[in-house]
Parts: C-alpha cells; sequence; structure tokens
C-alpha cells in the first residue's frame, strides 16, 4: 500500500486480514535522499471463538435494601452484565462492562427492599458468542418500618381495656402504658400479625397514657407517639 503525500507521522490501515493469523510486518518511507525501511515486526489477529464462555464461580454478596454485588469468572475473555428480575423470567439487563475479562463483578442497585429477585450472568466474547450462567436468586433487605393505624380503645370490665390497630405488615406488637408518659407496665407482646390486639391490665382510674410498638421479622421497629384515654 503506498501512499504519495510527505508527512513526518504515518499511518496506514490493512484490510481484509485473516481471523487467528500472524503477521509479519515492516514499515518504508521514502525521502528525495531515499527510501527506508524498518525492522520487522508482527501482529497476531484475534481467533474467532465459536464457542460460548463458560460462566463458574458465580458469587453474590453485600445484599442490602436497594443492591446486590454479584461476581463470577469466565474461560475466555469477555464482558459483563447481569440479567435480573422479580420473576425467573428475567426481563431487566444491567448496565454491562464492556471491557473483555476473565474475572467478572458489578453491583446491581436500585432494587426494591424486601423482594426476591431472579438473576444470571452473561458474558459475550469478541467473537459475540454469549455464555450464561444458571438463574440464581436473592432477597434484598427489608428496611420500610412497620406503618400503624386505625388505633381503638375498647373499656373492659375489672380495671382493664384491649388496643387494637393495624400493621402495614406483619409484626409483634406491644403496649406500653400507665399513669403518665414514665408508662412503666408492658402487655404480654403478640405473635407476628397485622392485626393485635392486647389487654391492658391492672388500670387506675383517670387518665391512661399508652403508646404502641410494634416490630417486623426484620427487626424494623416503629414506636407510635403518646395516646390516651380516660378510665372510669
Amino acid at each position: 500500500m503506498y501512499y504519495s503525500v510527505l508527512a513526518t507521522s504515518h499511518s496506514v490501515t490493512l484490510p481484509v486480514l485473516v481471523p487467528g493469523v500472524t503477521y509479519d510486518f515492516a514499515v518504508i518511507s521514502t525521502t528525495a535522499a531515499g527510501t527506508t525501511t524498518s525492522s520487522n515486526y508482527t501482529f497476531s489477529t484475534p481467533a474467532v471463538v465459536s464457542s460460548a464462555p463458560n460462566l463458574s464461580y458465580l458469587a453474590f454478596w453485600g445484599i442490602t435494601g436497594s443492591g446486590a454485588t454479584i461476581s463470577w469468572s469466565t474461560d475466555q475473555m469477555a464482558d459483563t452484565a447481569v440479567e435480573y428480575g422479580t420473576t425467573a423470567a428475567l426481563g431487566q439487563t444491567s448496565l454491562g462492562l464492556t471491557t473483555l475479562a476473565m474475572s467478572h463483578g458489578l453491583t446491581l442497585s436500585g432494587l426494591t427492599g424486601g423482594t426476591t429477585y431472579y438473576f444470571r450472568g452473561r458474558s459475550t466474547n469478541a467473537s459475540g458468542v454469549v455464555g450464561y450462567s444458571t438463574v440464581y436468586s436473592f432477597t434484598t433487605l427489608d428496611n420500610a418500618l412497620p406503618t400503624l393505624s386505625n388505633i381503638q380503645v375498647l373499656l373492659g370490665a375489672s380495671n382493664t381495656a384491649t388496643v387494637s390497630w393495624a400493621v402495614s405488615k406483619p409484626a409483634t406488637s406491644e403496649v406500653e402504658y400507665g399513669p403518665d408518659t414514665s408508662y412503666g407496665m408492658w402487655t404480654v407482646a403478640s405473635l407476628l400479625t397485622q392485626s393485635p390486639q392486647l389487654t391492658l391490665n391492672w388500670l387506675t382510674r383517670g387518665t391512661v397514657h399508652y403508646r404502641l410498638h410494634s416490630m417486623d421479622a426484620s427487626g424494623n421497629q416503629t414506636v407510635s407517639q403518646d395516646y390516651t384515654f380516660i378510665q372510669p
């Protein structure tokens, strides 16, 4: 290939090379004083790989309420991506890493807390052949506090009262109560439920102060404000 334009910086693109072949080459430059040829050099074109990358040693860790880190290895150079979703059908693909490597890892973010996600690693080699891992799953941490609503007090006989309320998700619940905001007495804790009904015993006449405690299975606890009712 010959270029007649005189210059001090040179580049040439070699077309139609064969994959997986080592080429020898030398560069030639000509001035008015004559022609100079460089030493011999070599380069190899990448081979076409028809087999898919094999993904192995897949691991996932660092699970939070909104993300998780995933890593794996491949037996050939390939890029990095994760397909994931809330069902085994997946449906979403992470922003991938285009750099070809044999060790892979990335962090999924923007996930919903307390949700099971299914995923698989995906790696594509330089020839465009794609390899996939087995489908795995993990559950993000539930960081949401229980919400309390529909609080009701039903006065009973023998200086008792029943307090009931609704919780946004299953929780163990208790009522802290007493004649002032120092409280001092507790009900027996409920089992996991979204509709606790707890009995307050040994009430004295007059104003009774109380507040509600509800804790979900992940340890997220909500404590209500102070409420009152009148014990006759």
